[in-house]
Parts: C-alpha cells; sequence; structure tokens
C-alpha cells in the first residue's frame, strides 16, 4: 500500500465535490502536495521528509524539502478514508491505546508500510509530548535519519508564567541553526539566505489574510462555513512561505466578501452563534454540514484555527529570527503554549468575539496535553460570559469512543435547549 499515491485520488474526488472555490483549492493542493511526494520518492530527489505538525515550514520550503506532516497528515487521511487498519497496525505493534490516535495512526502508517520511504525525519518538542516519540518510532521503522528539534529544553531561560521571552527564542534559534546544518548534509544543498527572506514575505502576505478572513468569521451572520476554519490552518500549516498559500487565502477573502456584500447566499438559516473550543472530530467532518442544516449552528470562532490576532509579523531581515519567534505566537500551536490561564483567557476572548451564545469543547480523551485544562475553560467561560458549555467526549480519528450519529445525538439535545 502507498498511502500517498492513494490519497491523490481520493483528494481529486474532495476537490470535484468542494461546494466552494476556496474549498476545491484546498484540496487540489493537498492532492498536487502528495503527487509531488510520489513522484520525488519514484526519482530519489532526496528532498522528502517526514517531519512533525509544528516544524518550520518557511525554512523546509526554502530549502526546496517535500514535507509530509504526521498529525496533518493523519487527519487529512481520515477525512477521506477510514483509519482503522493503521490503528490496528499500531496497536499490534505494541503502542498503547491511550495515546492520541493521530500520533498512532501516523505510527501506524510506517508499521503497515504505507509510509513511501522519506530521505530523512525531523521531530520536534513543540506542545505534542508523544510527537517525539512518534517521530522516533518511524524513523526507526523506515530506518531513515532523524532529527530531533528542541523548542525548549531548559528551565533557566523560561518561566511557567513567562512563557515567551528572550531567552527561549534564542534558545531555539541555535536549534534552527542546526537543524540547516542537518538539512544541508542530508540533501548536499546549502541554504540560500536571500530566497529564505522571499519565503518569509509570502508568509507574512498569506498571514494577512488569514488574519483578514478570521476577523470576517465575527460577521453576523457569519460568511464561512464550519468545516471551512479547518481548512484555514490547515493551508497555512502546511504551505506558510509559498505562493499556493497566497492564493488560497485570496480565494477564501473572496468567498467570505461576496457573502457579506450580498452577492452570494449560505444554503442554511443561521439561527445560533457558538464557538468550538478544542479539537475537532476529523472522523466525522460532516458533523459540521450537519449543525448548520439541520440546526442553523454556526461557528464564527474556535480555539485552534482563528489566527486571534497576539502575532507579530515575521522580519525578513533576520528570518532565522522570525521563524523562532513565529514559533510561540502561530496558530495550531499558539493556544497550547503557556500556563493554564492563557487557554481559558484565550476561550473568553474568542468567544466575546464571535458574539456567541453557547460552547461546545471537545475532548480528545487521549490528549494529555489537552484534557487536563478543559474544565477551566468550561468554568471560565460560564462564569465569565454567562453561557452553557457543552463537553462532548470523542477522538481525532478513531470513531470507536463516538460514532458520528452518537455525536449528533449529543449534540441534538444542547441544540435544543438553545432552541429554548
Amino acid at each position: 500500500m502507498n498511502i500517498v499515491k492513494e490519497l491523490v485520488g481520493l483528494c481529486g474526488i474532495a476537490r470535484d465535490n468542494a461546494p466552494t472555490e476556496s474549498e476545491a483549492f484546498c484540496y487540489e493542493l493537498l492532492g498536487r502536495q502528495y503527487q509531488k511526494i510520489d513522484e520525488a520518492v519514484e526519482e530519489k530527489k532526496g528532498n522528502f521528509a517526514i517531519v512533525s505538525c509544528y516544524s518550520p515550514m518557511e525554512l523546509l520550503h526554502a530549502m526546496d524539502i517535500l514535507p509530509l506532516t504526521t498529525l496533518l497528515h493523519a487527519a487529512i487521511t481520515s477525512m477521506v478514508r477510514p483509519c482503522q487498519d493503521f490503528l490496528d497496525a499500531v496497536t499490534g505493534y505494541g503502542v498503547p491505546v491511550d495515546i492520541c490516535s493521530m500520533h498512532r495512526t501516523a505510527a501506524g502508517m510506517a508499521i503497515a508500510g504505507a509510509f513511501p520511504t522519506p530521505d530523512f525525519i525531523i521531530g520536534t518538542s513543540e506542545v505534542c509530548d508523544p510527537e517525539i516519540k512518534t517521530t522516533e518510532v518511524i524513523a526507526r521503522i523506515l530506518n531513515r535519519p532523524n532529527f530531533y528539534l528542541e523548542q525548549v529544553a531548559s528551565y533557566d531561560v523560561i518561566h511557567p508564567h513567562h512563557w515567551y521571552n528572550e531567552g527561549v527564542v534564542a534558545y531555539y534559534k541555535k536549534e534552527l541553526g542546526a537543524l540547516v546544518g542537518f538539512i544541508e548534509k542530508q540533501t548536499g544543498k546549502n541554504l540560500d539566505i536571500d530566497r529564505l527572506r522571499e519565503v518569509i514575505k509570502l508568509s507574512n502576505e498569506a498571514a494577512a489574510l488569514y488574519r483578514e478572513v478570521s476577523r470576517l468569521r465575527e460577521h453576523v451572520p457569519t460568511p464561512v462555513r464550519n468545516v471551512e476554519f479547518f481548512y484555514h490552518c490547515l493551508i497555512y500549516s502546511l504551505f506558510a512561505g509559498t505562493k499556493e498559500a497566497v492564493d488560497y487565502f485570496n480565494l477564501c477573502l473572496k468567498d467570505a466578501r461576496e457573502v457579506v456584500e450580498g452577492k452570494r447566499s449560505l444554503p442554511y438559516e443561521e439561527k445560533h452563534r457558538i464557538s468550538w473550543l478544542f479539537c475537532l472530530p476529523c472522523y466525522s467532518m460532516d458533523l459540521f454540514n450537519w449543525m448548520e442544516k439541520e440546526h442553523g449552528v454556526v461557528i464564527p470562532v474556535d480555539m485552534v484555527n482563528y489566527w486571534t490576532g497576539d502575532e507579530e509579523e515575521m522580519d525578513p531581515s533576520d528570518p532565522i529570527d522570525a521563524i523562532a519567534r513565529k514559533g510561540y505566537w502561530a496558530p495550531l500551536a499558539a493556544v497550547y503554549i503557556g500556563p493554564g490561564e492563557k487557554w481559558s483567557e484565550r476561550a473568553v476572548e474568542l468567544s466575546q468575539k464571535g458574539k456567541v451564545e453557547a460552547a461546545v469543547i471537545m475532548n480528545n480523551y487521549n490528549c494529555k496535553e489537552g484534557c487536563f485544562i478543559l474544565r477551566l475553560i468550561r468554568d471560565t467561560v460560564q462564569e465569565r460570559l454567562g453561557i452553557p458549555v457543552k463537553i462532548i467526549d470523542a477522538d481525532v480519528i478513531d470513531p470507536s469512543l463516538a460514532p458520528p450519529d452518537s455525536l449528533k445525538d449529543e449534540l441534538e439535545g444542547f441544540f435544543e435547549t438553545l432552541e429554548e
């Protein structure tokens, strides 16, 4: 089995059935990337890498690396096909079932022989603790060189309540310099610093568009469909620093503005606005379409994918420094870094921005970083805003805990209370 070849076709089907131009382009980009990876492996180009979710994409794109990102790749796969074969493979290998299914799925692909052989592997310490072991397992199985990128490893440079300071930036810059040396050794090509500066400029351009789309989500009624906010973070996380990301967000902005300006209508009536304050059940993304069509429930803000506005623009004059700083404020990563109070304050701020009447938190029950904080988020949002908060138990990829129909049944009762 070659999962990359399979996904080229599946992304093509999703593209052809997409309801908007921006969503179609999202799957076009994903399918195109998988096709490039497949060709690079067959032609032995030496530039294909399996990387952690939080790897510095601008640096990789500037060095012509084709990245296959462990967690996001697992999520994409579960959106277009069942992943039980990979979950079974990793369980048979001995990985505990109480590890996050995104990590288990990525490792299971390597165990099942579904991954094409990469030229090297990059693991990171940022956010998800199991990610370190996931890339180690993959490297061991595929017998490929593995680089471990530490974002923060020393308590000498970080204080629990001051997570972002010059000490951590300086530490991470050294790590990024070592990564550059590793990639240069593996590929035989040196980093072109001028090209990296151009990549940083493109990343800034895409980020500005991403921010504007996020602001438009706050509009009443919201012009962005529920499922689309995941695509925003997905494309930026994978393609930051490329012209493709700029083109994608221009399409997103065009689609959203057309709705706000009354040039295009969405196929449902907005009745209730909620914030979504943690992970998504990627195996059941149709749940979000069902919420819109059956109950008029929309999600103008969410915890992970909405760009909050606390970011800095990357400085192209010192690109390594810029990439190091981005590691602490970029979407997908920023929410998980720092003390728990930062999470709960963000949840309150987002819910206020979205003018919501309720919130939903998906308890990804095997996520050690997330589960411990959910009660604090729920209690803070309820007490500060006086709105109901529903916690649902589910998984990002494994449907066995909460099949799609049971998720709908649980949320339907909550939505009925909003009607009352």
